[in-house]
């Protein structure tokens, strides 16, 4: 390999070029996209710190975004640009992080209770089938296999986090009938143990 001062010597030479260039105002390329499950995370942060009314307002004016930008006629996108409408469906990540973080936020707009019954029901009914977890609706990259194990480590996985936050809303709620009839029918070791860990035992369901 590269010995240690031949390699900074190169990367000397290297660096007026990058600012030549720099300064010639080339428009570099940019991912600007807003990812779906991120600002899930973002919104539930805010509704836990949501005491001061200060973040009450932030987590309604996020929301308020997801429902424009993310999430248009019971359809659930992956992810938003800036100057162009989505196109990639929403993953089971983004299902099971956005119906999380709306356990939470319900307590400051009762009106996102249906919204997490479609999430729910709609990601049980897409991302569970054969007895297999999909990540995704499509295939991102070539060569993608359909389903997966996503492992339970120091974030419980999103089909854990799906369930659990299944469980926690079906206690005060009968709606969820695509959701508690495939949860009755796959009631099997195999099934329990492809869901559930030590980490998933440790995830903070609102209460």
């Amino acid at each position: 390999g590269l010995q240690r001062r031949p390699l900074a010597k190169m990367l000397n030479s290297i660096k007026p070029k990058l600012i030549t260039y720099q300064q010639k105002n080339h428009t570099n390329p940019k991912d600007d996209k807003r990812l779906s499950s991120w600002n899930a995370l973002y919104l539930e942060a805010l509704s836990y710190a949501a005491e001061d009314k200060v973040y009450v307002d932030q987590a309604k004016t996020l929301k308020a975004w997801i429902d424009t930008n993310l999430y248009n006629d019971n359809i659930y996108y992956h992810h938003a640009n800036h100057k162009k409408a989505p196109t990639a469906l929403g993953t089971l990540e983004d299902y099971a992080y956005l119906a999380k973080a709306l356990l939470r936020y319900q307590r400051y707009d009762a009106s996102a209770k249906q919204q997490i019954t479609t999430l729910i029901n709609t990601a049980w009914e897409t991302f569970y089938k054969d007895k297999q977890w999909h990540a995704s609706q499509h295939i991102f990259l070539p060569g993608q296999v359909g389903f997966y194990k996503s492992p339970n480590k120091a974030i419980p996985s999103a089909e854990a986090t799906l369930i659990l936050t299944t469980k926690h809303f079906m206690k005060d709620n009968k709606t969820l009938s695509s959701a508690v009839k495939i949860m009755d029918n796959s009631q099997t070791e195999n099934f329990q143990k492809q869901i559930f860990s030590y980490a998933t035992y440790l995830l903070n369901i609102p209460k």
